[in-house]
């Protein structure tokens, strides 16, 4: 084993740790700063009531958040140790945007499915997404994949790589699929039937929540692919290369800031006094 490779393995035994012990932060109980953010995002009033009810879902949406990262940077570290290298690039990016939105999503599918116990009940109004969310998680991500449909073909001819490139476009098109369905999911999810007051504001915000996750997740890997996607269109060699790179990498710092600015916008979905608005007082959580 080269001196190379032989670093690159402890580097990954390095993060492996890093990993686990990551894993094992999100699967501890739900903290009280996270409980207060959802209460003052969404406005609604955490109660005993709806308490096993919003505590699972914010502890599962992070588990599966936490796993597809997690495994993302597994996947881009084995790839660099069986290549004896080591990159932090575009690439790097967009494989753990990747891995992001997946566990997002999947966290989202699973929540949806398996939340809360006993008969079920529809909506007698039709859910529609403005109501616990901007517009923004539904264009912004269409733009984006009508973009990658245009760049996907120049960038291929240009760099020579329609492997590469196909992959790119595949991972805007599959995230904006993915983004569409799970919303859908979302806002057809059945709430527990007969529930009191809190329970119904619970999973709205709940809903609202998601919504802005999963759209955050979804701007951030598809706008970063399509920016690795604007990147290769320019890129030629020497200087100019890690200029355009470097460049590259700037403007997907500014979509990861407002990306996470949009999925962690407040959203109100339950209009109550301020007795109620601020953050849950000092106290067990149920």
């Amino acid at each position: 084993m080269t001196v190379v490779a032989l670093a690159l393995v402890m580097i990954a035994l390095a993060a492996l740790v890093v990993g686990l012990a990551t894993v094992l932060v999100s699967l501890a109980p739900v903290a009280r700063p996270r409980l207060d953010r959802f209460v003052t995002r969404t406005g609604v009033r955490f109660t005993a009531a709806n308490a096993p009810y919003v505590l699972d879902a914010l502890a599962r949406t992070m588990r599966w958040r936490t796993a597809g990262v997690v495994l993302a940077s597994a996947i881009w570290l084995a790839w660099d140790v069986l290549h004896e290298t080591l990159t932090v690039g575009n690439y790097t990016g967009v494989v753990l945007a990747t891995g992001f939105l997946v566990g997002s999503v999947v966290g989202e599918v699973g929540s949806a499915v398996t939340r809360g116990s006993g008969p079920r009940t529809a909506s007698l109004a039709p859910r529609r997404e403005r109501d616990y969310v901007g517009s923004w998680a539904r264009t912004w991500p269409a733009v984006v994949a009508a973009l990658s449909l245009v760049l996907g073909p120049v960038a291929a001819l240009v760099r020579s790589d329609p492997v590469g490139a196909a992959l790119l476009v595949a991972i805007v098109l599959v995230a904006w699929a993915a983004g569409r369905g799970c919303t859908r999911l979302i806002l057809e999810r059945p709430r527990p039937a007969e529930a009191d007051a809190d329970v119904v504001a619970a999973d709205d915000g709940l809903r609202s929540r998601a919504l802005h996750a999963v759209g955050g997740a979804v701007v951030l890997a598809g706008s970063w692919s399509a920016v690795t996607l604007s990147a290769n269109l320019v890129r030629g060699d020497g200087a100019r290369d890690g200029v355009v790179a470097g460049g590259a990498l700037l403007l997907m710092a500014v979509v990861a800031w407002w990306a996470w600015r949009r999925a962690t916008a407040p959203f109100l979905v339950v209009d109550l006094s301020p007795v109620v608005t601020g953050p849950v007082q000092d106290g067990p959580l149920a």
